[in-house]
């Protein structure tokens, strides 16, 4: 992740000095007395960056007219140094202050979602409702569920994908019958398959024989 810092002058000249704008988005600003404001054609100004202050990288010339220069590039974790100092025919002028920041640390790689669990119904329940629903525990970004009719060892058949939710509503189900179900946990980092549940659904009453 490189950082970005911003440059913005409101006046200018070799005397003034160099500011923080914003510490959050490490926004800086240069200010350069109006007294070194050359506007005779040739002047121009040099900002410096270093992470050492011993060893110095000079941007090329920037116009006068420049009011700000966005210093790009920048590696994370990594404190910066700034300066700036006017040009002309005649020379360079005194830099101005140094002003100093540290980007932002690197976001940690992504990872994998965890594996789905807690399903609802249980794992092996028997005497399931037959208006029931699916339920899990999960931290994806979304979901696809493969549910069927039948034993877990039957070949899996996708029933819903992209689920940004972990709850999934279904039909009233046969009674009586056995139902398997899988839940893949996706995100930017790749998928995580849960294994695969199954429950049974009641069987259906009939009444005592007279």
């Amino acid at each position: 992740m490189n950082g970005a810092f911003t440059f913005v002058a409101d006046t200018w000249g070799c005397s003034g000095g160099m500011f923080i704008e914003d510490v959050a988005t490490h926004e800086f600003g240069h200010a350069l007395a109006a007294e070194c404001a050359d506007k005779r054609p040739g002047h121009d100004q040099r900002r410096e960056r270093s992470t050492s202050q011993s060893s110095w990288t000079q941007s090329p010339g920037l116009s006068k007219d420049t009011t700000s220069y966005l210093a790009s590039g920048l590696s994370a974790d990594t404190t910066y140094y700034f300066r700036v100092r006017a040009n002309n025919s005649a020379g360079y002028s005194d830099y101005s202050n140094i002003a100093t920041a540290t980007t932002a640390s690197a976001p940690p790689p992504a990872t994998v979602p965890s594996t789905p669990s807690s399903p609802a119904p249980a794992n092996s329940a028997t005497s399931v409702n037959e208006n029931s629903d699916l339920s899990w525990i999960g931290d994806a970004q979304t979901y696809d569920v493969y549910f069927w009719q039948g034993p877990p060892t039957q070949v899996a058949q996708l029933y819903k994908s992209g689920l940004t939710s972990t709850f999934l509503s279904l039909p009233k189900l046969k009674q009586g019958v056995q139902y398997s179900w899988q839940v893949v946990a996706k995100n930017t980092a790749g998928s995580t398959p849960g294994p695969v549940w199954s429950f049974t659904t009641r069987t259906k009453t009939t009444g005592k024989p007279r």
